[in-house]
């Protein structure tokens, strides 16, 4: 008895101590987002509201507001004063909301509050010198930057608060609001590097959780939408800055903080879309194994909330179109900059995601999954859109291209030329008509001694380092090779043990008990062969004098494709129509053409993406042509089959025609319409032009 009561008080001691754990994490990921968009009047350097709108007194304060402004004389002054009745007028407003007043009284202090943003604007009008000429000017630009960050994120946390008449109006003020921001900043400050470096010092600084940075790439995104075409590169560089430190804050986080990141995704307020697109952005970067699952789940949970979005059909079909133009535009770059998978494998792995869910989305918009359609469809144009920011932000290359050339940025992404020279950023090594021999800058190594590693990745650094005289390399795996002696034998137990040769393609053999390492074969002669080659993204073929001619990162096929689409190619063989058919490679889907199609192969807009002789997304494809019904064929309701060009269907059916049954099915004829009631199943229902 004694024993059996210990082992009940143990287990009940467990369970609190169980529960407790899950009722911390659950307050630490509620602090956390309380942090983050719960912004209290001390953060804007003001005291509590104690003097509401809906107070019958209210006026006195508007009374002394106006007092102080007609005193200030200076300015700059004059717009901090505004700035600070703006800061009062928002937590008046967030004061409101808290107390559940009527939603009318809600209305009117947003008013207010707009009004207020407004007259910032007006005053800032009347500061005739920028930042770089008075240090008032900058001391006043970097507190309005802090602040109206600190705004954006309290506006975003209202609209979930505010009653549901309330809401329209808070949405009106949060995207006024950033374009008074948005006015403010340029106005005051026309340098795109000293508008990133502002955003990046602010932020970094700015209080707020170990996940803030999530909250503040949702502002910059949001900001990004309102600023002109010549500043959008000042805020895109600050929000791949902004992802690197959330990265980087990642990566340093515990397991159970890292999972903790996943609760704050489902709890902090905001867009869902920009949280996805922020989320798949980090899937850009270079993640340990670890966190990378965890931005997976968060990602899979982020587009079942888009999946019960309500959204109609046609709405659907729009971002499933947008979804394939951003594909198109991603593709287009890479080709386009003729980037390789070793130089930017983060764009390739995005460009194939993008591919993927592109694909889920059409089948499921053709099932009637429209919910599905439309999450997969926006994660895929959210992909599709963060591997051409690593191209165009990341990499240096800027959209416009002038007489086939590419114009670059200037940010600073050094690599080393096979020319031995540093170029700023892959878009400028190119420019010059250079390949890269690897990230960083060039740099002179020594020979590696017996047993030092030499590295083989160009993504990891320097490749040009070489054995000392009498060493052999020894390739280990696919990044690295090892210097032994000439005459070095490895012991193994079996082929697995044995180091990888030099050339990559060969395998060593294990051969009683010790390494047979074969040598690289002689180079290749190419003789004048027609060699057919196509880019695995672009699905564009060519034919070259020899297989020494084909580029880099193309495929050799057998022949180029017919430079037909589906639609022509099944027209040309007589077929009724053409469909490109696509499924997901795996054993328990072998699907491809319907049972009344048949398939032709692949066209010039239906082809299966490859690297290196193996599909990149992971389905097949291919032109499926319907197979037409000839004369006197039947079919019953709702089966997909269709009548050969020349033929009508016609309606088996009986009656009067007056009173007809329902169609039992249909026939495929040429003779409705002859003039002659005849045949099996003409009658006044299913042909009256005949049988009246």
């Amino acid at each position: 008895m004694f024993y059996s009561t210990k082992f009940f008080i143990s287990l009940i001691a467990m369970a609190l101590v169980f529960g407790a754990g899950l009722t911390l994490a659950q307050v630490d990921v509620a602090e956390a987002v309380n942090l983050d968009e719960n912004i209290q009047p001390e953060d804007l350097g003001i005291g509590e509201p104690r003097l509401l709108p809906d107070n019958p007194f209210y006026f006195l304060k508007n009374w002394v507001r106006g007092i102080q402004s007609v005193l200030t004389f200076n300015p700059v002054k004059k717009a901090e004063l505004r700035m600070k009745f703006a800061n009062e007028k928002l937590m008046e407003v967030k004061k409101l909301v808290e107390l559940k007043k009527n939603p009318e009284i809600i209305k009117k202090a947003t008013e207010n509050y707009q009004q207020e943003t407004e007259k910032i604007k007006n005053q800032v009008e009347k500061i005739k010198e920028k930042v770089k000429e008075n240090s008032q000017v900058e001391s006043f630009l970097d507190k309005f930057i802090h602040q109206q960050i600190l705004h954006q994120k309290l506006l975003q946390k209202l609209e979930t608060q505010v009653p549901a008449e309330a809401f329209e109006k808070i949405k009106e003020a949060r995207e006024r609001h950033l374009e008074r921001f948005k006015d403010v900043m340029l106005k005051l400050e026309d340098r795109k590097e000293k508008i990133t470096e502002k955003l990046d010092k602010i932020l970094e600084e700015q209080k707020g959780s170990q996940f803030k940075e999530f909250k503040n790439l949702e502002v910059l995104k949001n900001l990004e939408e309102k600023v002109p075409e010549e500043a959008k590169e000042a805020i895109q560089k600050a929000q791949e800055n902004a992802l690197k430190r959330l990265q980087g804050d990642l990566e340093k986080m515990s397991p159970e903080d890292q999972e903790r990141f996943k609760d704050y995704l489902e709890k902090i307020s905001g867009n869902i879309l920009k949280h996805l697109d922020i989320i798949e952005g980090l899937k850009g970067e270079e993640l340990s194994e670890d966190l990378g699952e965890i931005i997976e789940e968060a990602e899979e949970k982020n587009i079942e909330k888009i999946e019960k979005t309500e959204i109609k059909k046609e709405g659907i079909e729009a971002q499933i179109k947008k979804a394939e133009d951003s594909l198109k535009a991603a593709e287009k770059l890479i080709a386009e900059k003729n980037l390789k998978i070793e130089e930017v494998p983060a764009v390739y792995r995005l460009v194939k995601e993008a591919t993927e869910k592109l694909e889920i989305a059409k089948k499921a918009f053709e099932e009637g999954e429209y919910g599905r359609a439309f999450g997969q469809s926006v994660a895929s144009e959210c992909l599709s859109r963060n591997a051409i920011r690593i191209i165009e932000i990341r990499l240096g290359f800027k959209k416009i291209i002038e007489e086939g050339k590419p114009i670059c940025s200037d940010i600073q992404k050094p690599v080393c030329g096979e020319n031995g020279k540093i170029y700023q950023n892959i878009c400028l090594a190119k420019q010059a008509g250079v390949k890269i021999s690897y990230f960083g800058e060039c740099q002179e190594l020594p020979c590696a001694k017996e047993g030092e590693k030499v590295n083989r990745n160009p993504l990891l650094g320097p490749t040009i380092q070489v054995c000392c005289e009498g060493l052999e390399e020894i390739r280990m795996s696919r990044s690295y090779s090892i210097c032994q002696k000439e005459d070095f034998v490895s012991e193994c137990e079996e082929d697995e043990d044995c180091p990888l040769p030099r050339c990559p393609g060969l395998k060593s053999k294990c051969v009683r008990g010790e390494c047979v390492i074969p040598h690289c074969p002689s180079p290749i002669i190419c003789i004048q062969v027609i060699t057919p080659a196509k880019n695995p993204l672009t699905g564009e073929c060519q034919e070259f004098p020899t297989p020494c001619d084909v580029p880099e990162g193309w495929e050799k096929v057998d022949k180029c494709p017919e430079e037909l689409t589906c639609e022509e190619k099944c027209n040309s063989l007589e077929y009724s129509s053409g469909i490109c058919r696509s499924w997901a490679v795996s054993p328990a889907a072998e699907w491809g053409c319907r049972s009344n199609e048949i398939s032709v192969g692949e066209t010039s807009d239906c082809y299966i993406p490859k690297h290196k002789g193996m599909p990149l997304v992971g389905i097949g494809r291919t032109c499926c042509c319907q197979t037409c019904l000839q004369e006197g064929k039947t079919y019953m309701p709702g089966e997909d089959k269709q009548c050969c060009p020349s033929l009508e269907k016609m309606p088996i059916t009986s009656g009067d025609g007056i009173i007809c049954t329902l169609p039992m099915g249909y026939v495929c004829t040429a003779f409705c319409g002859d003039g002659k009631c005849e045949g099996e199943y003409e009658n006044p229902c299913s042909c009256p032009k005949d049988c009246k």
